[in-house]
């Protein structure tokens, strides 16, 4: 078996400018001019709670830091920052050696998040701060339409007539919660409607109220959900065998699987080591003596990730149903 040792955390501030001179311009170039990375914090102790799930409710995290200088702490508690955890390991102990082997940290993204409270308290000797964040919380929660559709129109229109395609609205509501920005997320956005039906409402519809609220009932009606996920939009079918939202992960005992058991209707729940490409919708495959061989693929639905990089195993605690 191997373990994993040498816990590596990278905590990343951004920032609509001007907050700060930035220190590094993150993402592609057309995003460059809203978000920059003002601030980072590597190899501080971190301790964090993250809750993700497949549906639209809003991933959460509960992030520590300890022992920020001032000027850092005052930072954290502006407004309008969003925060990128990564993680990693830098040292594996193999299962025949008593010696550590060091490798360069390949540091993933957990969590990425809008900042919804900051708060620094004194524990003992250390100074913690603690960040709330939601990831997609302002976009989701702040964005609200007020539109006719009344056909036959394009995206593009101010109002769409009798035969509008359900794409065409849904694009729309997307748009409106700021998640087509630009030409090549657009196209992304385009790429992810295909799995939308070509059905068209047959009658002049009026949206007004909060986006999340139509998302939900347009796509339940497909048999879709959508969810934000690290910052990204993402339209999904519950019942599909692959996904297209999260990498294909085998669990057993090598690669840190911890505990299983089995639920009503073949559902398991999981604990296994942290590894960050277990995500909402990953397809898992369980190497276990209580899990047939036949029936091994598994969709995860909800996902607790816990850690500490001073203590305690990092543990990845989720749900799955099975598939196939």
């Amino acid at each position: 078996m191997n373990e994993q040792f040498i816990r590596r955390a990278k905590l990343i501030v951004l920032a609509v400018p001007p907050i700060l001179e930035p220190l590094e311009v993150v993402g592609p170039a057309e995003q460059q001019s809203t978000l920059v990375e003002v601030i980072s914090f590597l190899d501080f102790r971190v301790s964090f709670t993250i809750k993700k799930t497949s549906e639209s409710t809003i991933n959460t995290s509960k992030i520590s830091i300890y022992n920020l200088k001032k000027e850092s702490r005052a930072l954290l508690e502006k407004e309008n920052l969003k925060v990128i955890l990564q993680v990693g390991y830098t040292g594996f102990l193999g299962s025949n050696s008593r010696e550590i082997t060091e490798k360069e940290p390949v540091l993933k993204t957990l969590f990425v998040g809008d900042v919804a409270a900051v708060r620094s308290t004194r524990k003992g000797p250390d100074i913690v701060s603690e960040i709330e964040a939601g990831d997609g919380e302002k976009n989701v929660v702040q964005s609200y339409i007020n539109r006719t559709f009344e056909g036959g129109a394009t995206a593009s229109d101010n109002t769409f007539k009798d035969g509008t395609a359900i794409k065409v609205i849904l694009k729309a509501l997307i748009k409106e919660l700021g998640y087509i920005p630009n030409a090549t997320k657009e196209k992304r956005i385009d790429e992810l409607l295909k799995i939308v039906s070509d059905r068209k409402i047959n009658r002049s519809i009026t949206l007004s109220g909060p986006v999340k609220h139509y998302l939900d009932s347009i796509l339940k009606d497909e048999g879709l959900e959508w969810s934000v996920q690290d910052d990204e939009f993402y339209i999904a079918d519950p019942d599909a065998q692959t996904s297209t939202m999260a990498a294909s992960v085998v669990l057993n005992s090598k690669s840190g699987l911890l505990d299983i058991a089995k639920g009503k209707e073949g559902l398991i729940n999981f604990k296994a080591l942290l590894n960050p490409q277990i995500n909402p919708t990953s397809i898992i495959t369980v190497n276990s003596e209580l899990v047939d061989l036949a029936n091994s693929n598994f969709k995860v639905r909800k996902v607790d990730y816990t850690g500490d990089t001073h203590g305690g195993n990092w543990l990845a605690i989720g749900e799955a149903v099975p598939i196939g």
